[in-house]
């Protein structure tokens, strides 16, 4: 018998009254549950060989991908707790919800005005308080748009106190150093034609190529703020990056009009000024991609140089997204300095590192399959559209001719449409895999929205990403890759 089995005779043999269902995953070393119920009380159990035991009995239920409520290492302890409530009726203790409610409380900050300085939404803030688990880089971004800091100390045995991660500057990456900003040519925009929606459309894009080719994760949060210091800058600790529109305006000016016409048919401000916040884009994304793992590739391991590999994932980005190469050896030329005693590289180097991104990347995009079109026959079209818009695909209504009414996206190069059945089309079994920024989020808001049939599955893979699969309403398997940015 496993820790879980035994677990199971205890409690029935202390409280016979107890009515217990035990749960067996198809994969011995996967996810055991029990439920426990006594005089209307239901407790549930998790267990795994490598997580342990996991118990909520929540008044209120939180409903899948929480997590559990309150974990425990050794049987003993799990059985103990689940005992005293089924005795008592009481619920399960989430060990952040309270915390950090009351530390944004303690500073006089409401869930909508941290959202806003995050560059989220409301929703996100509220599933980060209610997570037992919490990454440091989340709680580092949370604390920090608290306008507080974070310490953490650890103390030995013998009552020494170390600090383990402190509040000194984390490490930041600068696209342009002083030399090059103080000589971009002064002007403001009229206004300012992109919004923050079309940056985070553009970073889900570059997030998606950057995990299939170097296995990372690109930051979650964008800050679209006007800064004295910077045009623009990554933080690695925070996983976030900060963009000044302005500065952007000012040095997509600097883009003469004679060779911005060789390279686009639009010539307007706004076209050159979104080319730039692209690039800037794509540029500090590049920062997130471990510089050791880049060198150790042939064709980039003689860039070193910080910025030199942000250039080299810029350019291979721009080619992935079929941008002209161009455009961004331009702006990559006008970052470089060549100031004496500058540490950024001059503009020969970055336009040749950006290239050569450029080079090796078209030669990946044209050498590799591409799917261009995915259509799904569906019984109920509306609620299939309603589950895959809370996925995040932003689906619209089309319809060609005298054919029926579908819905229609493009996801990364790809058309994704969903068909209504007729007579000589029948529903179709497929999988499907995506790769979501956060699946507990996603899973949690199919639960909610009751667009779920059965309980989500959990597949883990080693080597390779978890996964999670679910159903969409027509049965069809849906498979949710665990990235690093939702474990």
């Amino acid at each position: 018998m496993n820790p879980i089995e035994i677990l199971q005779r205890d409690i029935e043999q202390a409280l016979p009254s107890t009515w217990t269902r035990l749960r067996r995953p198809r994969n011995p070393e996967g996810m055991w549950w029990l439920d426990a119920k006594r005089n209307d009380h239901v407790v549930a159990v998790q267990w795994s060989p490598r997580r342990g035991f996991g118990i909520s009995a929540s008044a209120i239920p939180d409903g899948y991908g929480e997590g559990p409520d309150e974990t425990y290492e050794d049987r003993e302890s799990a059985t103990a707790r689940l005992l005293v409530l089924l005795r008592t009726k009481a619920p399960t203790i989430p060990p952040q919800d309270v915390v950090l409610r009351e530390l944004r409380a303690l500073v006089g900050v409401t869930q909508e005005q941290l959202a806003e300085r995050l560059g989220v939404q409301q929703a996100a803030v509220s599933r980060l308080e209610r997570r037992e688990d919490i990454t440091l880089s989340s709680l580092r971004r949370y604390v920090a748009a608290l306008g507080a800091e974070l310490e953490i100390t650890v103390r030995t045995a013998t009552g020494q106190t170390v600090r383990l991660f402190g509040s000194g500057e984390p490490p930041r990456h600068r696209a342009a150093c002083d030399h090059v900003e103080s000589g971009l040519p002064l002007g403001n925009p009229p206004r300012l034609p992109l919004a923050i929606s079309e940056c985070e459309t553009w970073l889900k894009h570059c997030d998606s190529l950057v995990r299939s080719r170097w296995r990372v994760s690109a930051p979650s949060v964008v800050l679209l703020a006007c800064s004295p210091h910077s045009l623009a800058k990554s933080d690695l600790c925070v996983g976030s990056i900060a963009l000044d529109p302005i500065k952007a305006w000012q040095l997509s000016e600097a883009v003469t009009f004679k060779s911005w016409t060789s390279i686009s048919r639009d010539t307007s401000a706004t076209a050159r000024f979104r080319s730039v916040l692209r690039h800037l884009l794509a540029h500090e994304i590049g920062h997130f991609v471990d510089g050791n793992s880049l060198c150790a590739e042939l064709p980039y391991r003689q860039f070193t140089h910080p910025e030199l590999q942000a250039d080299v994932v810029a350019g291979w980005l721009a080619a992935q997204a079929g941008e002209d190469a161009g455009m961004g050896a331009a702006v990559s030329s006008l970052l470089g300095c060549r100031h004496r005693d500058c540490t950024h590289p001059p503009p020969e180097e970055r336009s040749f590192a950006y290239l050569a991104g450029h080079i090796e990347g078209t030669r990946e995009r044209e050498s590799s399959p591409q799917v261009k079109l995915l259509v799904i026959r569906v019984n109920d079209l509306e609620r299939s559209r309603a589950f895959y818009e809370h996925l995040g695909l932003s689906l619209r209504p089309e319809r060609h001719g005298e054919g029926p009414l579908h819905y229609s996206c493009s996801m990364l190069g790809t058309v994704f449409e969903l068909y209504p059945c007729t007579n000589k089309a029948v529903p179709g079994s497929i999988r499907l895999g995506l790769q979501l920024p956060s699946t507990h989020d996603v899973i949690q808001e199919l639960l909610s929205a009751r667009m779920l049939s059965e309980r989500p599955r959990f597949v883990e893979r080693s080597p390779g990403p978890n996964v999670c699969v679910v159903r969409d309403p027509d049965g069809n398997a849906v498979e949710l890759v665990l990235g690093a940015a939702s474990r």
